[in-house]
């Protein structure tokens, strides 16, 4: 192993923690598996690889952090500087299809071979385990033999095993150390040598280094064992010699009390949603309807062509079937290494059992390319005499109504916002699991400074549990500030920092959110109101004299807490669904005995003149009037598509934290839920 003590025992660390990031998944798996109906396979395997798939990049960027810091720790204890080689993360989509296929094809397996259901879902969930945590901890593994391929420093690696590795991990063992200038082509991949559930890692080596004992005992036990066999012969002679000499192997790993290791960084405690709250997430949003469309459906008079709707149902068709043939194909390849069906065989048998499939894939194309060339014109005797067009309409809204005529959310509306307060609750709960002297409702800490930290520490603990279930952050590519007043829209110039300040308020949306809100150009501005006009997609920061203003919240100021406010609104016109949900819980929170208050002005609900006579508000029972603000005024056919006040005040409680409040539990709750399961692009 390393020259040093110092660097062996950060190679027995790094195993060690790997490990944990592995024993952290297969507990994430075990509490999503539930999920899983034998009876119902086609569905319930495509929810859980949804959760699996989120749980698995997880724990690859865990696996990723702690391999880039072993390696420069593990240099330096050998007197060499490096930059590390991170791995980048699967795309979810990939990591979904291939987890689901694993379920899929293991159960239907064990089905196969005689397997009751819930034996056969015990055999899949076992080999699905072993899938999930190699897809994992390769994100570990290709970072340190990535980093072995592109620098110069590095000579070669080895590979670290348990005490009691499998025949196949002692065969690759027996080879010692691993050099450039014997080969390269092992250095091509992390996974070409790691099987389901493997326990070992590698480690990279800068110096000319003798073999292990545990290296050399493998090595002549592989000469004594082979002598006068190769091939398959010998791999298996070695595995009867390696099972019966277990008992007098020498060790493989040097004791960890030689050296004091300080634990890696990545494994410190960090906050994350429990798998209870991600697989809640995780149907949340499979259920939320994913465009705008999608969620006016259940209000708005049906206005699409008849080609639209056929089209977009054979383009679903053949996402199925091309599913159903890669599903069949790696069905039919693990029948073939059960069978050990000979290699000169394998494909004309590939073709015959995957014929039916492929002819599925092929005549659902055909019919997109047909209808697609019905849709563009090219058949347009075909299109007038089989109807295929009607003439668009302008849309309109039918809402279910109160006993006044004020319009109300329809059902759905009302399931979906149940689902994303669920959501919002549980994140909630483990804020509380995580900080139990929190105290969501009461914030009197006796000074400025202790109420400002007290934020502070709720506030990041919350958007550790928010980062562990999806990412956040990113930039606006087209965002520009105005170098001159504009005396019309009240607006001055843009301030000096606002990029800065921009940026500081990015970090609080999803990134999926963010790139989606990139589409449009952003205008920034100052002024002595802060606003948002969606017309021009104009954001007006708050002045500097606003950033010496008297504040206790967890944000750097009260310009900073304004600003994140006011893009809560342009997120109102760019994510789907946001507004529906905020005009869902105000009616909720607005509704008497079925009958919707009615509206008041902000003037008279505050006592303060500032206020237009045009901004009014339904009551409620908000700490603050300000929330329950509404702009449907604007929108009176379509309220659900009107802005709001719910979300934006709903952030200024969440992440501020400060003793001015503007709701409560229920409203940090419906802001949680909404940021974790709207617009999860790619469904997850």
């Amino acid at each position: 192993m390393a020259t040093t003590p110092q660097g062996r025992q950060l190679t027995v660390a790094h195993r060690q923690a790997q490990l944990g990031h592995r024993a952290d998944l297969t507990r994430g798996v075990l509490a999503a598996w539930g999920g899983l109906d034998v009876a119902n396979l086609a569905v319930t395997a495509k929810a859980v690889a949804v959760v699996l798939a989120e749980l698995v990049r997880a724990a690859f960027s865990r696996s990723v952090d702690t391999a880039a810091e072993y390696v420069v720790r593990h240099a330096a204890a050998e007197g060499v500087k490096i930059t590390p080689h991170r791995a980048l993360v699967p795309e979810r989509d990939r990591l979904r299809l291939h987890l689901e296929t694993s379920v899929r094809a293991s159960t239907l397996t064990a089905l196969r071979a005689g397997k009751s259901p819930r034996e056969a879902g015990a055999v899949a969930l076992v080999r699905t385990t072993g899938t999930a945590t190699r897809l994992a901890l390769a994100g570990g593994r290709a970072t340190v033999t990535g980093t072995a391929r592109r620098s110069r420093r590095v000579k070669g690696y080895r590979r670290i095993t348990s005490q009691t590795p499998c025949p196949f991990c002692a065969l690759l063992v027996s080879r010692g150390a691993v050099y450039r200038s014997k080969t390269t082509a092992l250095l091509d991949s992390s996974g070409e040598s790691y099987h389901d559930h493997c326990a070992c890692q590698a480690e990279l080596v800068y110096h000319d280094e003798p073999a292990t004992e545990h290296e050399k005992w493998l090595a002549e036990l592989w000469e004594e064992a082979t002598k006068g066999l190769s091939g398959r012969e010998a791999r298996l002679a070695f595995a009867r010699a390696y099972t019966a000499s277990l008992d007098v192997r020498p060790a493989a790993l040097p004791p960890l009390e030689e050296t004091r290791i300080v634990p890696f960084a990545s494994v410190a405690q960090r906050h994350t949603v429990s798998t209870e709250t991600l697989a809640a997430i995780e149907r949340a949003a499979a259920e939320l309807p994913t465009t705008t469309e999608e969620w006016d459906a259940p209000v708005q008079r049906p206005m699409e062509r008849r080609i639209d709707v056929r089209l977009r149902e054979a383009e679903a068709a053949v996402e199925e079937a091309e599913q159903a043939l890669f599903a069949r194909r790696q069905e039919t390849s693990e029948y073939f290494r059960s069978k050990r069906t000979p290699h000169h065989r394998r494909d004309r048998l590939m073709d015959e059992r995957t014929s039916r499939e492929r002819s599925a894939v092929v005549l659902a194309r055909n019919l997109v390319d047909y209808l697609r060339e019905l849709a563009d014109g090219e058949r347009p005797e075909e299109f007038e005499r089989d109807g295929w067009g009607r003439a668009d309409e302008r849309p309109s809204y039918l809402y279910p109504t109160d006993a006044n005529g004020v319009r109300v959310p329809p059902t759905m509306y009302e399931r979906h916002l149940d689902a994303v307060l669920d959501v919002g609750n549980r994140i909630l709960a483990d804020l509380r699991a995580a900080l139990p002297e929190v105290d969501l409702e009461r914030r009197d800490e006796s000074t400025e400074a202790e109420c400002r930290a007290a934020a502070a520490r709720e506030a990041a603990v919350l958007r550790d549990l928010l980062a562990s279930a999806r990412s956040f952050g990113g930039s606006h590519t087209d965002a520009t500030a105005l170098t001159e007043d504009d005396d019309r829209s009240n607006s001055r110039r843009g301030r000096r920092d606002w990029r800065e300040r921009l940026a500081e308020a990015e970090a609080e949306f999803p990134a999926d959110w963010i790139a989606l809100s990139s589409l449009r150009p952003l205008r920034l501005a100052a002024s002595p109101r802060a606003f948002y006009s969606s017309d021009r997609d104009h954001l007006a920061m708050p002045t500097p004299d606003r950033d010496r203003s008297i504040y206790d919240g967890g944000y750097r100021d009260s310009t900073a807490e304004v600003v994140v406010h006011e893009m809560g609104h342009r997120m109102e016109h760019t994510v789907p669904g946001l507004t529906h949900l905020e005009f869902t819980l105000a009616r909720r929170r607005s509704t008497v005995d079925g009958v919707v208050e009615p509206l008041r002005t902000l003037r008279e609900l505050t006592g303060v003149d500032a206020y237009g006579h045009r901004e009014v508000a339904y009551p409620d029972r908000w700490a603050e009037p300000y929330t329950g603000k509404t702009y449907e005024a604007w929108s009176k056919e379509h309220p659900a598509s009107a802005a709001w006040e719910v979300f934006q005040t709903g952030l200024q409680d969440t992440f501020g934290r400060g003793t001015r409040r503007f709701g409560d539990t229920e409203l940090q709750a419906f802001v949680l839920g909404c940021l974790a399961t709207l617009h999860r692009k790619g469904g997850a």
